[in-house]
């Protein structure tokens, strides 16, 4: 059940019939049908609940899309992407060493929510971009 469901891996039918067959000729226990596997897939997704979710475009498209608290949870439980991930806001004690560490990250609207381009003075000014001021100095807004 676990090479057959294995992310990576895609088998056919007849390559999954084919290993149950090979699994029962070896001499294994209690070997499922295929017809078996595939209902227990469809009761396990309606009791844990399935992360997928299909959309239907405009132009008629059918596309998937998985639950991003479903991809969060399979990242952070996996050890070697764990390590490398970080997570804001940090507590750094008396001095804050980012502007996004601290209250005001509990206060402000955060930036996604806002809209990613200003017109000031006729020009555009689009947030999380590097700005040169007059003086020569740089700031991202």
């Amino acid at each position: 059940d676990v090479l057959m469901h294995c992310r990576r891996l895609r088998f056919s039918r007849s390559q999954k019939s084919a290993m149950l067959f090979w699994a029962a000729a070896m001499g294994a226990s209690s070997v499922p049908s295929i017809y078996a596997i595939g209902t227990w897939a469809e009761k396990s997704l309606v009791e844990v609940g399935d992360p997928t979710r299909r959309f239907v475009s405009l132009l008629g498209n059918v596309y998937y899309l998985n639950s991003i608290c479903h991809s969060l949870a399979q990242d952070l439980g996996n050890p070697i992407k764990r390590q490398s991930m970080t997570f804001y806001p940090i507590a750094g004690g008396a001095q804050l060493r980012d502007f996004w560490h601290g209250s005001l990250c509990n206060v402000e609207v955060p930036d996604e929510m806002l809209t990613p381009m200003i017109e000031y003075e006729g020009r555009h000014w689009f947030t999380h971009e590097i700005v040169q001021c007059r003086n020569g100095a740089y700031f991202i807004p």
